[in-house]
């Protein structure tokens, strides 16, 4: 299963995502998706990953503690806890506005090799 053949839906379906994070760039689409469409978006923390420069109201912030970790993903289970929309929504615009040269260098890419292999 990828994004397009079922996982999108399935990330929106779910109660929490989890995402590893383990990448210190802003690049990590996994974890980008997560926050847009998940209801609960959760990394461990990771001083060097791109997930520890995102604020606690957009994702959680998993203990590195695995016994701490399991009882916070229990409390988010057995809970209504969803990440307040209104902070995801202000994170993803302000992330999107820091990052708009590289996605669109990326569409331009992905356009020239569809114009070049007859498929765009």
């Amino acid at each position: 299963m990828n994004w397009m053949t079922g996982l999108k839906d399935a990330v929106a379906r779910c109660k929490v995502a989890l995402s590893p994070s383990l990448w210190s760039a802003p690049i990590e689409g996994a974890l980008i998706k997560n926050i847009k469409f998940a209801p609960v978006t959760a990394a461990a923390i990771n001083s060097t990953s791109f997930s520890d420069e995102v604020p606690e109201d957009v994702v959680l912030h998993l203990s590195d503690q695995p016994e701490k970790a399991a009882r916070q993903l229990v409390e988010v289970l057995s809970s209504e806890k969803i990440v307040e929309t209104e902070s995801k929504t202000k994170w993803l615009s302000f992330f999107v506005s820091q990052n708009r040269n590289f996605v669109e260098n990326i569409e331009a890419e992905l356009n020239q090799r569809n114009t070049e292999s007859g498929t765009g």
